[in-house]
């Protein structure tokens, strides 16, 4: 299925190309794929050389996708996992201390840097005292993203985590996998809130009944139509951006 934005991270690269086969971006977000890194590893650190591998396949999409709309990722540490909880704060220093090491490679990489900010699993005021605590460092960035976000099944923290973080920033922010009811009850009602992307419908696919292509494909077309409702409630506000 072909999308306007769309989400690559490097381990569906290959996937990746044989969509542009038949698809034509017109946005790009470059992820990490920290499910893939933290949640299916259950580690807690990024493999050996994935900073520079990483610097090369933002390089690499940017080329191949040939669009303005084009972002990235920087490197964060997630801690909203089954199992990671105990990692806060501990993620939340070292996805600082990988925003700073970041700092020297923006100019040099193409597109639009995003740094995240992280912060605890369903506390909806965590996420807003790392941003007040180092708005100097995320001044830095046109865009900033919600880490601890994409885990959750509380979709009424979540809403309460959005506005409460709208209410601070002064940066359009992403935000990672939100649950759509999260999304419609802040819906009209942001002032930042630039975009989301659905991997919170992957994860809910992974344990559902998407047991092949047609399924997953029939999943998609339902959470998109879901989507399309809700985007309708933002009224004379900007229809935020999604990346499926």
């Amino acid at each position: 299925m072909c999308y306007p934005h769309v989400v690559v991270n490097p381990y569906v690269y290959y996937d990746w190309e044989q969509w542009l086969k038949k698809c034509r971006p017109e946005g790009v977000l470059v992820d990490t794929g920290v499910h893939k890194v933290f949640k299916e590893s259950g580690g807690f650190e990024y493999p050996s050389g994935f900073e520079y591998g990483y610097a090369r396949f933002i390089s690499r999409v940017h080329a191949q996708a040939r669009v303005e709309e084009f972002y990235y990722v920087i490197p964060d540490y997630p801690s909203d996992y089954p199992g990671m909880e105990q990692f806060y704060p501990l993620n939340v220093e070292k996805t600082l201390e990988s925003i700073k090491r970041w700092l020297t490679r923006v100019d040099s990489l193409p597109g639009t840097a995003v740094a995240v900010v992280q912060g605890k699993k369903d506390d909806p005021l965590s996420p807003v005292r790392v941003y007040s605590e180092n708005r100097e460092l995320y001044d830095e960035f046109e865009l900033v993203a919600l880490g601890p976000t994409c885990a959750s099944n509380r979709w009424g923290v979540l809403a309460k985590m959005i506005l409460a973080f709208d209410s601070v920033t002064a940066k359009p922010f992403h935000v990672f996998g939100p649950s759509l009811r999260a999304v419609a009850r802040v819906a009209g009602r942001t002032r930042r809130f630039f975009s989301f992307d659905s991997s919170a419908m992957y994860r809910w696919c992974e344990n559902s009944w998407c047991s092949d292509i047609e399924e997953r494909a029939e999943a998609i077309r339902a959470y998109i139509s879901r989507y399309e409702e809700i985007a309708r409630r933002w009224g004379s506000q900007p229809s935020i951006l999604s990346f499926f």
